[in-house]
């Protein structure tokens, strides 16, 4: 946004990426907005501004149908990729000591000033 108010068409820049588009806010969503009429701007000029918006969990069609925002739908590439399980452990009673839980759980590497302690 500090670089748009000294070059509203960002011509030092070919590419921009915003990376973790997911985690929207105010600021992001007006970014968004400014670079994607940037885009528009550029798109006819000899240095074109490609902008790249990067999410693992974005909704694609906030982007892909908003006519506003991007009047010709941007190319969208989508990588394949795996999801771990997530394993959720409850106490039943309160522990003294979260390590000595995990310990039967793996093997647990502690950190304690300088020395290096393994529980096994």
């Amino acid at each position: 946004m500090k670089e748009v108010e000294n070059d509203y068409l960002l011509q030092k820049y070919s590419v921009i990426i915003i990376d973790e588009a997911h985690e929207r806010s105010v600021f992001s969503d007006v970014l968004i907005s400014l670079l994607s009429r940037i885009v528009l701007k550029r798109s006819s000029s000899q240095k074109p501004l490609k902008l790249i918006i990067m999410s693992a969990t974005l909704r694609i069609e906030d982007f892909t149908l908003n006519k506003k925002l991007f009047p010709v739908s941007p190319a969208v590439i989508k990588v394949d990729s795996r999801q771990f399980e997530v394993k959720v452990s409850i106490f039943k009673v309160p522990c003294f000591c979260f390590f000595f839980f995990l310990h039967k759980k793996a093997k647990v590497f502690l950190f304690h000033k300088n020395s290096l302690f393994h529980i096994s």
